[in-house]
């Protein structure tokens, strides 16, 4: 069967006739246009839309989008009937498609009229072409919709073409909706750049670092997309009735005619030819869901995938400088820094004045300050050879008053955190300390492991030697049994002078067949480029990481019952994490992959699944 798509870029409604019920769930009907759709030659400066009922307007501004664009016309309510009212002057011989949205409800239960467009041209001919595609987060590949999908001509004057979606509004312009995907429609013939937009300030330009944006590498084509007919030999055709409902009958000019199928009224628009045989013989459909359309004509037509990405600004910089709460400074720099330099001005300090922690990604640098020996010190950032900032910050809070106050005999306790507060350990899992600040004393001679009956001392070890955050306590789990950890009081001392006060911690850990186990055998047709493979949970969750070229079977064992995914990025640039795009460089973003569906793990079971990853 040929797709129906063909009658939805056409931009019909599809209105039904309701079929009972306690509630209004079917949009308003049009009953008729002035002038029809799809009209050439027009003069006019107004369009009057008449309805089967009352409606209303909504979110005008918006959900209304015109090709090419222009001022959005004055929209008002008159009876059963929407008047539009062009306040700017009609450019001759041009197309012009008016994309309505969902400004229009009715007025009881505001049901919109979907995605309803009226096309008309100011000449004698009405462009006919036509382009269709698909938005996604690069990222993660989740569709995109209220996504404008512009296209700009192939020469401007005195604008390289690369320039235009900074300076120029789109030729044409439209919306993804349902699923990401989206239609421009009544084109002319001609080549064209596309690109798509996030437009947070609605000017249809791309001037804010913050929207998001996707883009082609090569211009596009638009094309004519044929009228859809399906074969009826296949079908009941005593459920069709055969009499055809003449659009002058109706007056509603050349804006559309009728079909009845069964008791339901189809309208459709009367650009589309009927054929020369008998309805009765072949009938035109609509088609339940766009998206499920479009996905039969990608393989008719030329179908365009864009991934939507946020650009980041190349250019380092120094984002934040401060005394981020006691004896904790904080410099955060918009990309990790290759050869970093902090230097204080005007001040001698004594060795050890400070510990300093980087994180992962080198972006983000903390000094901990042991002791406070001057109210402010001036910083002097450099990365390579170049100075990127100075800046000055104090080192301490400001005095706090009030009853809130602290008081100086008011000992404050250690603070951290600890996974040892769960009743069950997980057998792959580490009992595990993190605190706050530096610790800068302790003595775990004391500190007692009771595993079932046995007791036994047993000392934790600090898996950052510097800093001494993170303290591990390597436990060889045995499943189904239980344990405590007691930790004396004042054992541990951080750098702000504060103990611990007596910890008692008991727990158990799960049995074997709690857990499931998934193999993962996967493949790649690129042999170029390595690849990362993430296992995440239902929510997005990393789980595990590993990085793999062509093959590699993986193993995750320890899975607690639940619904995973797997997700691949090809690490194009070797930097074993997902790289973003750049527009005026030309850049697409790193490609990601998803296993096609869910992995359901249940406990005490073995899992092994295949994936050959299909290279762009």
């Amino acid at each position: 069967m040929v797709s129906g798509l063909a009658i939805i870029l056409w931009h019909c409604a599809n209105p039904m006739a309701p079929q009972g019920g306690p509630k209004d769930t079917f949009p308003p009907e049009i009953l008729y246009l002035d002038p029809g759709n799809a009209s050439t030659n027009l003069q006019k400066d107004q369009i009057r839309i008449f309805f089967d009922e009352f409606v209303q307007l909504k979110n005008v501004n918006d959900e209304v989008f015109i090709s090419p664009p222009m001022a959005v016309p004055d929209f008002k309510i008159k009876g059963k009937s929407v008047v539009i009212t062009f306040e700017e002057e009609l450019e001759d011989s041009t197309t012009y498609s008016i994309f309505l949205g969902k400004s229009i409800t009715d007025l009881t239960e505001n049901n919109p009229l979907p995605y309803f467009s009226y096309v008309f041209s100011t000449g004698p001919v009405l462009d006919s072409l036509s382009l269709m595609g698909k938005v996604v987060n690069a990222f993660n590949l989740e569709p995109q919709t209220e996504a404008l999908v512009m296209l700009y001509k192939r020469h401007y004057d005195t604008i390289p073409l690369d320039s235009v979606p900074y300076l120029i509004r789109p030729l044409y312009v439209t919306r993804t909706i349902e699923q990401g995907v989206f239609v421009l429609n009544n084109l002319k013939p001609g080549k064209y750049k596309m690109f798509v937009l996030h437009d947070i300030n609605k000017n249809f330009l791309y001037d804010l670092p913050t929207e998001e944006i996707a883009f082609l590498d090569s211009l596009v084509i638009p094309e004519y997309f044929a009228p859809p007919l399906v074969d009826t030999s296949i079908m009941d055709t005593t459920m069709i009735d055969s009499t055809f409902l003449e659009a002058d009958s109706l007056n509603v000019a050349d804006s559309s005619f009728y079909i009845l199928i069964g008791n339901d009224t189809i309208n459709i628009h009367e650009d589309i030819p009927l054929p020369d045989t008998a309805v009765s013989d072949s009938v035109l459909v609509m088609p339940d869901s766009l998206a499920d359309t479009m996905a039969e004509d990608e393989k008719l037509y030329n179908y365009y995938n864009l991934r939507m990405f946020r650009e980041v600004d190349s250019t380092q910089k120094l984002l934040e400088a401060k005394l981020d709460k006691e004896s904790l400074l904080k410099f955060v720099f918009r990309f990790p820094l290759k050869n970093p330099s902090i230097s204080v001005m005007d001040t001698i300090l004594e060795p050890g004045w400070c510990l300093i922690d980087w994180n992962q990604r080198m972006d983000t640098l903390i000094y901990w300050l042991p002791e406070i020996f001057t109210d402010s010190l001036t910083f002097i950032i450099s990365d390579d050879t170049l100075v990127l900032d100075t800046v000055e910050l104090p080192l301490k809070e400001p005095e706090r008053k009030g009853r809130f106050s602290k008081k100086d005999d008011d000992p404050e306790p250690l603070a951290f955190g600890t996974n040892m507060r769960n009743s069950k350990m997980n057998l792959n899992g580490k009992a595990v300390m993190e605190f706050e600040y530096p610790v800068m004393d302790y003595d775990f001679s004391e500190v007692i492991l009771i595993e079932e009956a046995d007791t036994q001392f047993f000392q934790p070890v600090f898996t950052d030697t510097i800093l001494r955050k993170k303290l591990r306590f390597d436990i060889p789990w045995k499943e189904k049994t239980s344990y405590e950890v007691i930790i004396p009081d004042s054992v541990i001392t951080d750098i702000l002078g504060r103990q611990n006060d007596s910890l008692n911690y008991r727990f158990t850990t799960k049995a074997f067949e709690d857990y499931g186990l998934l193999r993962m055998k996967v493949f790649t047709s690129d042999s170029l480029n390595p690849y990362i493979i993430q296992l995440l949970d239902e929510k997005d969750k990393l789980l595990k990481e590993d990085m793999i070229m062509n093959s590699a079977i993986l193993k995750y064992n320890y899975l607690l019952p639940g619904k995973f995914k797997v997700k691949a990025i090809r690490d194009k640039n070797r930097n074993e994490r997902w790289d973003t795009g750049d527009y005026l460089k030309n850049i697409q973003p790193e490609y990601v992959f998803y296993f096609p569906e869910l992995i359901e793990v249940r406990a005490n079971w073995e899992i092994e699944e295949e994936w050959e990853i299909i290279s762009e």
